[in-house]
C-alpha cells in the first residue's frame, strides 16, 4: 500500500500486513511530519475514487459505498484526484464541489479529453447555481444536500457494487480526545540494501516500506520553503508532487540514475508525460521561468546522494 505524507508529499510502499487493524501514525523522514494511515481495504470488486476536501462528508460518502461493497480511495484536492485517476484508472470517480487546487468541472473536461480514462464514469457533485458545460460534464450530477443517499440510483444506473439489503447506517464517529492514541510508528524510507526500522502501533511488526520502495531520504530534511510569489508557489508544490510519483513508481530507474548522475536524461519520458499536467495547471508564463520538474528531480536525486 502507499502512504503520502500531507505535509512534504514524500511517498513510501508499505507492507499491508504490516499495519494493524486500526492503523498506524507515521513519523515522515523527510520532514518528520507525523500523519495516521489506515488500514487496507479488502478488493471486494467495484473501487471509486472519492474526491473531497470536507473530511466528515468524505467520511459519510466512503461509509455509505462500503455498506454496497466498494472500495473506495480519497483525496482532498482536484491534483491529487487527476493523478490518481491517471495511475490506478477507477471505475469511478465522485469529484466533490469546493476541491482545492482543481475544480471538479476542470477535472472532468481533463478526464473526459484523457482517452486512457474514458472508461472511468464521473459522478459530480454541483451546487444548484453552478452552470454546467454539458460537453464536458459527468455521466451524473448530485447536489450537496443529496448525498450520501442519492448515490443509490446512480450506483445502480452505473452497475457499481450491490445495493444492502437494509439501508446502510452512518460511519461510527470519530473517537474522542480522551481516547488513547496508537504508538508513534517511524517510517524510514529503506536504504539501497533494503534494511528497515521502526515499528507500528499494535502490530508488534516493522511498519516500514518495504525493501523495494525507493531508497530516499537517509537524513532527515525539510523540504526547501516555497516562493513568496503565490503562482510560483503553486508551481513548486505541483512539481513536488508529481516527481514524488515519478520516484515512486520508478523506484529502481531513479536509484540507478543517482548513481550515475543523470536523473533529468534518465527520466526524460516521465517528465515529459508529467509535463502534460503541470502545463495544464500552470500559466505559460510562470513555467518560462524556470524548469520547476528538473529542479525538483535534481533537489531529490542530490538529497539521496548526500
Amino acid at each position: 500500500m502507499i502512504a503520502g505524507c500531507p505535509e512534504c508529499q514524500t511517498r513510501y510502499r508499505i507492507a499491508p500486513e504490516k499495519v494493524g487493524p486500526n492503523g498506524a501514525r507515521i513519523r515522515c523522514s523527510q520532514c518528520s511530519a507525523i500523519f495516521r494511515i489506515d488500514p487496507p481495504e479488502p478488493d471486494i470488486g467495484a473501487h471509486v475514487l472519492v474526491a473531497e476536501p470536507d473530511p466528515e462528508l468524505a467520511k459519510q460518502i466512503t461509509g455509505y459505498l462500503e455498506c454496497w461493497r466498494i472500495t473506495t480511495h480519497v483525496v482532498e484536492g482536484g491534483v491529487e484526484a487527476l493523478l490518481y485517476l491517471h495511475r490506478s484508472k477507477p471505475d469511478a470517480a465522485i469529484l466533490g464541489a469546493n476541491l482545492p487546487g482543481l475544480r471538479g468541472a476542470e477535472l472532468a473536461e481533463i478526464t473526459r479529453r484523457t482517452a486512457e480514462l474514458a472508461d472511468v464514469k464521473l459522478v459530480r457533485v454541483v451546487p444548484g447555481d453552478e452552470p454546467i458545460n454539458a460537453e464536458y460534464e459527468a455521466d451524473h450530477t448530485l447536489e450537496p444536500g443529496d448525498l450520501p443517499d442519492g448515490l443509490a440510483p446512480i450506483l445502480e444506473r452505473l452497475e457499481l457494487g450491490s445495493r444492502p439489503s437494509a439501508a446502510p447506517s452512518p460511519p461510527p464517529p470519530a473517537p474522542s480526545p480522551s481516547e488513547p492514541e496508537p504508538q508513534v510508528a517511524s517510517a524510514q524510507p529503506p536504504a539501497a540494501s533494503g534494511t528497515a526500522s521502526g515499528t507500528a502501533a499494535g502490530t508488534g511488526t516493522e511498519a516500514d516500506p518495504d525493501a523495494d520502495a525507493p531508497a530516499v531520504r537517509r537524513r532527515r530534511r525539510r523540504s526547501p520553503p516555497l516562493s513568496d510569489d503565490p503562482e510560483v508557489a503553486a508551481a513548486e508544490r505541483l512539481a513536488r508532487i508529481i516527481v514524488s510519483d515519478i520516484i515512486l513508481y520508478n523506484d529502481e530507474k531513479f536509484a540507478q540514475a543517482v548513481i550515475n548522475g543523470d536523473a533529468p536524461a534518465a527520466l526524460q519520458a516521465e517528465l515529459e508525460e508529467a509535463g502534460q499536467l503541470f502545463t495544464q495547471r500552470i500559466p505559460e508564463e510562470v513555467r518560462a521561468k524556470r524548469d520547476f520538474l528538473v529542479e525538483e528531480l535534481e533537489r531529490r536525486a542530490q538529497a539521496q546522494r548526500s
